[in-house]
């Protein structure tokens, strides 16, 4: 399990990062072709739009992953439900191990938060 922490703790991070916010190509690998996002408004993301709307930032988050917890939701662990918090949000993701592509985030969600 701290092997499948680390790597899922690793692919949140990346999504989080400039390099990786600035590249169509790795967002296009990162996120599963029926990726849904529910963002902290309440909006709803596809891929398209999420990627569309990345591309389009000026500024990634400069906030780092305060914690971090996963939880397999398939007893083969190809499926699997990431909890962290930022400074003000809470957010989950439910990513996929897809075979001969590795792991697809399916649905990512936030939500406002006054916890830490």
């Amino acid at each position: 399990m701290d092997s499948l922490h680390n790597v899922l703790l690793g692919l949140e991070q990346e999504l989080l990062s400039a390099a990786a916010r600035r590249n169509p190509a790795r967002l296009e690998e990162l996120l599963h072709d029926q990726f849904v996002e529910v963002g902290k408004s309440g909006k709803r993301w596809t891929k398209s739009t999420s990627i569309a709307a990345l591309l389009a930032e000026t500024d990634a988050p400069t906030d780092g992953i305060l914690s971090f917890s996963v939880s397999p939701l398939a007893d083969d662990e190809s499926v699997v439900l990431a909890e962290w918090s930022m400074p003000g949000v809470r957010r989950s993701s439910i990513w996929v191990k897809v075979g001969g592509v590795g792991w697809q985030m399916r649905y990512h969600q936030g939500t406002f938060s006054t916890e830490v």
